[in-house]
């Protein structure tokens, strides 16, 4: 069988408390992803719209939640530690870990989007939460 370290990688992603970033292993060395704004690294940053009821993460978020500070979350790794913990965003209550997983789907998408729709699945991915 051969395997298309492109299209189906195992994926390396670092989640961050400022920046996260995601990478590949081509078989020799990691990769890394340029993110939808065109860097290896997406700020750790979400805002929650309430309004909209819809997420945003990186860069986008930081200057709305300049704007709308009770809507943002920064440094939400860091208080992963307790499972019972709620963040009130937008005035709704959340986990660390449903925040958490809004820039882990955001650094995904990046990644799956710059092939044609179907074309790309990881067979694997390490998370590192340092």
């Amino acid at each position: 069988m051969t395997v298309d370290n492109e299209k189906n990688p195992v994926l390396g992603i670092d989640l961050g408390t400022t920046f996260s970033a995601i990478a590949r292993w081509d078989g020799r060395e990691p990769r890394t992803y340029q993110t939808k704004g065109g860097g290896d690294t997406l700020q750790s940053v979400v805002y929650y719209d309430p309004e909209k009821t819809e997420f945003l993460v990186g860069k986008l978020a930081y200057r709305r939640g300049l704007l709308y500070p009770e809507n943002m979350v920064l440094g939400v790794k860091r208080k992963m530690d307790d499972a019972n913990q709620k963040i009130e965003v937008g005035g709704q209550l959340f986990s660390p870990v449903e925040l958490s997983s809004k820039i882990l789907e955001r650094l995904y998408s990046d990644v799956a989007e710059k092939f044609p729709k179907g074309q790309f699945e990881s067979r694997g991915t390490v998370t590192t939460v340092p």
